[in-house]
Parts: C-alpha cells; structure tokens; sequence
C-alpha cells in the first residue's frame, strides 16, 4: 500500500513482467509500478512467496500475476503490484466499502437535484 501511495506520475509502466500464467491464452501485458518490475528482478528462486487458500499454503512464482492481498505472505514489493496513470492521485487508504458508498451518495444526490 505505501508504494501505490507514494508512487509519482512516472511510477508506472505497462510491462509483461508479471505474465506467468498457465491458463492465459495471450501474453498478458499489464500496468504495474516500475518499483514492482525492478524488485522482481532481484528476487532468486522460484517462489516470490505464497498464498493460503482452504488452509493450503501455495508457492506464489516469480512473475506471476497475482496481485498481492491478505492471504499473501513473502517479498510482495516483488509482486504484480498493479496501477493505473491515476496512481498519483491516491492520497489515502480507505476501505472500497466506504468509497462505494460516497460515490453512490454523490450520485443519488446528483439525481435529486435534477
């Protein structure tokens, strides 16, 4: 979360760096903060680190493009760490539920107006 909050208009490049994936039919490309693409580099091994799903713990590989989020443990500064050109404009931490409910305040607002 602390890249994605620190990351500049330049933090950002669409990449095929995170594109293992055995059941994608195409080459994915995907945008993703230049921090993620650099530490990916580095990382030795096979696994970036792992996921806990049904209390299985799972190798997450090097290059995979699952993002990282609570059931994922290991180096997730390596990770698909995805974002848009937007990215300089998140300034805050907030959980989607109470995003979901502004912006359909907002909206129902919007509405009542007219």
């Amino acid at each position: 979360m602390l890249a994605l909050l620190a990351a500049g208009a330049d933090s950002t490049e669409i990449t095929d760096g995170f594109a293992v994936c055995p059941l994608c039919a195409t080459l994915p490309r995907a945008r993703v903060l230049r921090s993620a693409v650099a530490a990916v580099a580095g990382i030795e091994g096979d696994a970036v680190g792992t996921v806990v799903s049904d209390g299985v713990e799972t190798p997450v590989p090097v290059r995979a493009g699952l993002p990282p989020h609570k059931d994922v443990r290991g180096d997730v500064h390596a990770m698909a760490l995805y974002a848009g050109s937007g990215v300089p404009l998140i300034n805050e931490v907030r959980p989607a539920a109470a995003i979901v409910r502004e912006l359909a305040g907002g909206a129902e607002a919007l509405l009542r107006a007219w």
